[in-house]
């Protein structure tokens, strides 16, 4: 399946999952010769199944985003955003307690997410919840604004686990303590 020229508005979908079910077991490019709103809109369930994949480029808005509390996103494929040309808000936004799930043989790769000071690789805000068994790589081409942005909500959990080699935990004195090999970073 291939979306081109879906008008760069915030309120338009290259995908719109509302009150369904979407399985992808083939290939999704979204973008790859003209700009789209938004790619991947899920407020249901979308399952990007293994050997799937989603390839995303030239957004004005999020490349994948999860909505409200009824949305499931499980991927057991490949997700590849910005891999040729910029993308507007997110790579991956996680909102409203929904679930985004990256199982063991997931991949997600987010380069440019840079157009604006708040794009992100991956947001997790209002309490959305982001489980990670696979592999999440962010700025490994060219640089994203924010690798990681989450908001308080999303912080009151005790830890937010990306697997791996990144554990991000809430500290009992309000920072968030970002580990990566042998760096150390602290926020507040």
């Amino acid at each position: 399946m291939t979306i081109n020229r879906v008008n760069g508005y915030w309120w338009s979908r290259a995908i719109s999952v509302v009150l369904g079910v979407f399985n992808n077991s083939g290939s999704i490019q979204i973008g790859n010769i003209a700009s789209c709103g938004y790619g991947v809109y899920v407020e249901d369930d979308f399952n990007n199944n293994a050997g799937a994949s989603i390839h995303v480029d030239n957004i004005s808005g999020a490349a994948v985003v999860c909505h409200y509390t009824t949305c499931h996103f499980q991927n057991w494929g490949n997700i590849v955003i910005g891999n040729s040309t910029s993308i507007g808000a997110e790579g991956v936004g996680v909102h409203n307690n929904s679930l985004f799930v990256n199982h063991s043989s997931g991949t997600i790769t987010v380069n440019r997410a840079n157009i604006h000071w708040y794009s992100a690789g991956v947001r997790n805000s209002a309490g959305g919840i982001v489980n990670n068994s696979g592999s999440i790589n962010i700025g490994n081409v060219i640089y994203c604004s924010c690798l990681l942005y989450t908001s308080d909500a999303a912080d009151e959990r005790s830890s937010v686990d990306l697997g791996g080699r990144r554990i991000i935990k809430k500290k009992k004195n309000n920072r968030l303590t970002v580990r990566r090999a042998n760096m150390k970073k602290e926020h507040k």
